[in-house]
């Protein structure tokens, strides 16, 4: 996280401060754009701007930002409800979608099923999150016009979250699915479950209770990945589908020079996976006695 505040501060120095964006005659002279930079601070040494920079990051106050002058953690935060929302919804389809495709594949084992779902899963894997997303958009905004091409309706506007949750989650529910299936296929092959079967125990049973209980592991260290992955894929996602979140905000913020909103998506993006992060390890344990014993 240190190395990313640094590496975002000392490329937006080198790039240059927001104000050179305004240089344009019609609309400010060049003493109002010096009056403007010196007011600003953007005139200081650099280490002076390096230190007020980590100042702030450390308290908490990332400045206020430049295009929309107010806080601009302020900014951050009024946009996080919408990303929170579409990954969820996100995770929530990958998750109750790669267990059971995984599952039908695992058993199959070579059948067309299995056939069918891992050519599905490598194909959705390997589909940029901005493709699925365009091609979303043509069939089902253009053409059927079933759905709208873009916009935030909030937690109540479910016809527009359906297009960005679903491109959001192709991806990640394609490779899901193959590491999924491949832990799974390993399980049937071990040797409880020809333990459990000679016993009588019904398929459904062994696969539910045996098979996909040792394969949660798996999963569990899936999560963790899925959702770096997901917040990776957000800004693609909520660029193409003008959705408010913190993907689109730091994309402005890059094309702004808006350095306190980049400061502060960043701080709360990285906060936000290493949260996830801990929670998986968290789960993981709970998961698995021998790593409790450790």
């Amino acid at each position: 996280m240190a190395v990313l505040l640094v590496l975002v501060f000392f490329t937006a120095y080198v790039i240059g401060d927001p104000i050179s964006l305004q240089r344009n005659p019609d609309f400010f002279d060049e003493a109002t754009l010096e009056a403007m930079a010196e007011q600003l601070g953007y005139r200081r040494p650099m280490w002076e701007q390096f230190a007020d920079y980590l100042g702030g990051v450390v308290t908490g106050d990332f400045g206020i930002s430049v295009t929309q002058s107010r806080p601009a953690l302020d900014v951050v935060l009024d946009r996080l409800p919408a990303t929170l929302l579409l990954t969820s919804v996100a995770i929530v389809i990958v998750v109750s979608c790669s267990v059971p495709l995984a599952l039908i594949a695992a058993r199959a084992n070579g059948g067309w099923p299995d056939q069918v779902i891992t050519s599905v899963s490598t194909a959705l894997a390997s589909m940029p999150s901005f493709w699925v997303a365009i091609a979303l958009i043509f069939v089902f905004s253009v053409e059927l016009r079933w759905l709208p091409t873009g916009g935030y309706g909030g937690y109540g506007g479910w016809r527009e979250l359906i297009l960005p949750s679903v491109a959001l989650s192709a991806l990640p529910l394609g490779h899901a699915t193959l590491v999924l299936n491949s832990a799974m296929r390993s399980e049937f092959s071990q040797y409880y479950v020809t333990v459990a079967r000679a016993k009588g125990l019904r398929e459904s049973s062994v696969a539910y209770r045996h098979v996909l209980r040792n394969a949660a592991l798996v999963l569990a260290t899936q999560l963790g990945f899925l959702i770096i992955g997901l917040t990776n894929g957000a800004v693609l996602v909520e660029t193409v589908f003008a959705w408010p979140g913190l993907g689109l905000t730091g994309l402005q913020a890059v094309q702004q020079r808006d350095l306190p909103v980049i400061t502060a998506v960043v701080v709360l993006t990285g906060s936000l996976v290493t949260f996830v992060n801990i929670a998986v390890d968290l789960a993981y344990a709970q998961l698995d006695p021998r790593v409790r014993l450790s």
